[in-house]
């Protein structure tokens, strides 16, 4: 794999046979950049030691560190202090140590995870590591805790995530909110991949003033017809003063009899006048 180094200053030194590179120095081997403000390249082991602050990126992520060590044949290496991001799911974290492991594959060592803006990390995943499988498209995380405002709601062993959108089973980014009508509103979706013509995202939904709330999706898609079948079911509403079990579903559907024959179905359900109001349009 051919291997190209750019600095402002360089020595070189030939027994044993070792470059110094300083200054706005950039190493380029195959998809890999590496940036960084002082460089010391052994030929004779294949490695490559960053100090003074690196950012390393490839096709799949970007780490920004204090310092590195990069191993050319193996295209593996580690990072001290680190900072990654995931351009592809605007996903980002933090790590004590992230190492590139070759094949598509990283793996970080305590992490926090979440795909909130980067001013904002409303909801956050830590994990003592974090493995991310980008030729598979999965996260998974050991020994994992979502936090809301930093207050803990789920803890997993282990923990799988799709990090691309490949359809796959697993947890899905959660969704965080907060409205006079629900309080703190947080719903964690899990995606079921059930065939290559019909799913299922199974949604809990936590609101403080009213309590939980379970949601789901079914899409399916055949020869002539395609459709999804929403319904959200809600056993005990704290914060309402009639009957206290409320829910809707949604159905939707298109079938195509011919060429110049088309049906549509839609049938809607709610268990009150104020549903909606109250609990959001997730089924309008």
């Amino acid at each position: 794999m051919p291997l190209a180094v750019t600095a402002d200053a360089a020595i070189f030194e030939l027994d044993p046979e070792i470059a110094r590179f300083s200054g706005d120095v950039e190493l380029v081997h195959g998809s890999l950049e590496l940036q960084t403000a002082e460089l010391t390249l052994d030929r004779a082991q294949g490695e490559a030691k960053a100090e003074g602050g690196v950012l390393i990126t490839n096709p799949d992520v970007r780490i920004a560190g204090s310092s590195a060590l990069y191993r050319l044949g193996p295209g593996s290496g580690e990072v001290v202090g680190a900072s990654y991001r995931l351009p592809s799911i605007h996903a980002r974290g933090d790590a004590r140590e992230a190492a590139l492991l070759g094949d598509d594959k990283s793996r970080y060592r305590q992490i926090t995870y979440t795909t909130c803006s980067p001013d904002s990390d409303d909801w956050l995943l830590t994990a003592e590591s974090l493995e991310l499988d980008h030729a598979e498209g999965l996260g998974t995380a050991e020994s994992a805790t979502l936090r809301f405002f930093d207050v803990p709601l789920l803890y997993a062993p282990t923990f799988t995530f799709p990090i691309d959108d490949r359809r796959r089973s697993g947890f899905l980014p959660p969704t965080v909110g907060n409205s006079a009508n629900t309080g703190a509103d947080i719903s964690v979706p899990y995606y079921l991949n059930l065939a290559p013509n019909y799913d299922l995202t199974l949604v809990p939904r936590l609101m403080s003033k009213r309590g939980i709330m379970l949601g789901g999706e079914f899409r399916f898609l055949t020869e002539r017809s395609s459709g999804e079948l929403a319904a959200e079911f809600l056993p005990d509403d704290r914060d309402y003063s009639g009957d206290s079990t409320r829910g809707g579903a949604s159905l939707n559907s298109t079938t195509r009899f011919n060429d110049r024959l088309t049906g549509e179905l839609r049938l809607n359900y709610v268990s009150d006048d104020d549903y909606l109001e109250d609990l959001g349009d997730s089924i309008a």
